[in-house]
């Protein structure tokens, strides 16, 4: 619930989000809402992180809010007291934190890991005419493996999209096992994104016997 000023109230079972101003809206039947945004972050106040990151990732991805906006909203809700502010930094921290450039950082660390190697950071890939290809995030030449790493879906665009998707195919048509790794994956279970890559590894190995030009 939103309450307006610091009025108590003593609904059995209301849990009042936030008080204070709200700049509401009029909709027919005298229905008053709060603007779009600070419904979307009232909405993440009151859930657990993880149904918070998909309702969020889905107001991003549809282009509802833009990362600035809702990072500036937050920022607002974070004073002593204030209803789900544990959840709501988290939610941003998150959001600012997982952008393409930080999931390669840790996507090399991870490859330091594997004890496999040695992998190219941003290779370029060219043609027979010394044109670029494309430009992979993590290469191993010898074994043509390529490694793209995602950031969080709402880092990225429908351009963005068709992009990658351009890249993956023309890299498998020049022979490279290309293998995408999302945040989440990256994040959440390193060790199984180490093994694959490991196994990914081993297997080219047995196969081939290496495709270095």
């Amino acid at each position: 619930m939103v309450q307006p000023g610091h009025t108590r109230i003593g609904l059995p079972g209301t849990t009042v989000i936030r008080r204070g101003p709200v700049d509401a809206l009029s909709a027919p039947g005298g229905l008053r809402l709060s603007p779009p945004l600070d419904g979307l972050v009232d909405a993440l106040a009151c859930l657990g992180a993880e149904a918070g990151e998909r309702l969020l990732d889905r107001a991003l991805q549809r282009h509802y809010t833009s990362l600035r906006d809702f990072s500036a909203v937050v920022e607002g809700r974070l004073g002593r007291g204030s209803h789900g502010a544990a959840i709501l930094r988290q939610l941003r921290d998150a959001a600012n934190g997982g952008t393409r450039s930080e999931a390669e950082r840790r996507m090399a660390a991870l490859l330091k890991r594997t004890k496999t190697g040695p992998w190219i950071a941003n290779y370029p890939l060219m043609d027979d005419l010394g044109n670029l290809v494309a430009e992979i995030d993590f290469a191993l030449k010898s074994l043509r493996i390529a490694i793209e790493v995602d950031g969080r879906a709402f880092h990225s665009d429908r351009h963005a999209f068709e992009r990658d998707r351009r890249r993956q195919n023309l890299l498998v048509l020049d022979g490279w096992l290309v293998l995408r790794f999302t945040w989440e994956q990256i994040t959440r279970d390193p060790k199984a994104v180490i093994a694959c890559i490991i196994a990914a590894v081993a297997q080219r190995e047995r196969s081939s016997g290496g495709f270095a030009r």
